[in-house]
């Protein structure tokens, strides 16, 4: 779900690396005003490409891995991508990034056009006004880039 109108989304390249995600547009020209057109003039469609992003146990320092994708977050703006996703995971390789929100409003501050959101926020693990209060702050942070998707999670502990 984005902004109201119902998308269709699909997922490339492999769990190793952040993976791209893809969006059908409804309506033309909806993505005329995003980056600097690199993207649309390579791929001139209504697809939209995003960032699906796990913060995995890669061997490198923790904070390397942060401003790695940092980096990356703003790189996929440059080019016009429509959003970077960051998922929530705990107690396992995939978790090093426990709280995507924290991590996206930095994401917010040095993006312009990105939508970003964390996919999925896990509210069996968190207070449902607390979780409401932190993504209305993440879009007020990101000028209304927020996106939000919630689940209960993919492992036993979530």
């Amino acid at each position: 779900f984005d902004g109201g109108t119902q998308r269709q989304r699909g997922v490339m390249f492999g769990r190793e690396r952040p993976q791209v995600l893809f969006r059908l547009d409804q309506g033309p020209g909806s993505r005329d005003k995003v980056g600097d057109g690199r993207m649309r003039k390579a791929l001139p469609s209504n697809l939209a490409f995003g960032i699906f992003d796990h913060l995995d146990e890669d061997g490198s320092a923790i904070a390397r891995q942060y401003a790695d994708r940092l980096s990356l977050a703003e790189a996929c703006d440059r080019l016009g991508f429509y959003a970077y996703h960051l998922a929530e995971h705990h107690c396992s390789p995939h978790g090093r990034g426990p709280s995507p929100n924290l991590f996206l409003s930095s994401v917010a501050q040095r993006t312009c056009q990105l939508r970003l959101g964390p996919l999925v926020m896990l509210l069996s693990l968190c207070h449902p006004l607390r979780a409401f209060e932190e993504i209305c702050m993440l879009d007020h942070l990101s000028g209304g880039r927020a996106e939000l998707g919630i689940g209960r999670g993919s492992l036993p502990v979530e």
